[in-house]
């Protein structure tokens, strides 16, 4: 038979069924290319829908510790830098404080005390410059027209000042507590128990969230506790005075991390 006899005479009543075979073919790839558009443009697109899908998953660290304040509360979160000695060296290691959340209410700043005490309230409704002494007892805090030095122990303002002079003391107020260097595995806790660390970001990061916390045993790196995988910056991360608590905060706002129950030291 030559090739032309092989081919399907038009007259032919299969050349019919063969055309609606190939009509339904087609018209089945193309609602199979609508059904994956609608389902994989939005995923592209969301990075929430990501994170959310690789949590169910199991892909990511399914943890998102207890919401404390919302991305559009004003609330912020107060971590102090403390200068210790570093165990085995000479050396100055800094901790990390979680002393205070700051909530702003009618005109005024209200300090959440996060170590025990009252609440404080500050003469005015936002700062623009905060600071606070080597060994984390003096906060210096600065507003559009007045600053206090406040006692972090006692939680307590010990001097008021206008805002364009400073406060009389021997540290360095100047310098803000944010601005001391802060890298991907250094957070230390305050009994120098853990180590608050951002892995670099592997193929998943990616996909899903923009960076993940972790909890490195200190002096022990082979211990890790996966904390959580979240979405925005980097998030500012401090440890209560007894390392119970974990604070993180970042412009999807502040949330905590019950540290016994991550690491299964309870």
């Amino acid at each position: 038979m030559s090739r032309s006899d092989s081919k399907l005479d038009p007259t032919d009543p299969r050349a019919h069924l063969h055309r609606n075979l190939q009509r339904r073919v087609l018209f089945g790839l193309i609602g199979i290319c609508v059904v994956l558009a609608l389902v994989l443009v939005p995923i592209s697109v969301n990075a929430e829908l990501r994170l959310d899908i690789a949590r169910g998953l199991g892909l990511v660290p399914a943890n998102e510790g207890e919401l404390i304040a919302t991305g559009d509360s004003g609330a912020t979160l107060i971590v102090i830098p403390t200068e210790h000695k570093h165990q085995s060296s000479d050396l100055t290691e800094l901790r990390f404080l979680a002393a205070f959340i700051a909530w702003p209410e009618s005109g005024a700043l209200r300090l959440e005390s996060l170590n025990g005490g009252e609440d404080l309230v500050l003469p005015f409704g936002s700062y623009e410059h905060i600071s606070a002494s080597p060994d984390g007892r003096q906060l210096y805090m600065r507003g559009d027209d007045l600053a206090v030095l406040i006692d972090v122990p006692s939680v307590s303002i010990t001097a008021e000042m206008p805002a364009a002079s400073g406060p009389e003391v021997s540290w360095d107020w100047r310098t803000a507590i944010w601005a001391h260097g802060a890298f991907i595995c250094d957070r230390v806790s305050n009994t120098a128990s853990w180590i608050g660390c951002f892995p670099r970001p592997g193929f998943a990061s990616y996909l899903a969230g923009d960076w993940q916390l972790d909890l490195h045993r200190y002096g022990n790196p082979d211990e890790v506790h996966e904390v959580m995988r979240g979405l925005g910056f980097r998030p500012t991360i401090g440890f209560t005075e007894d390392d119970t608590w974990l604070y993180i905060h970042n412009e999807h706002g502040i949330r905590r991390f019950n540290v016994p129950e991550i690491t299964g030291t309870d």
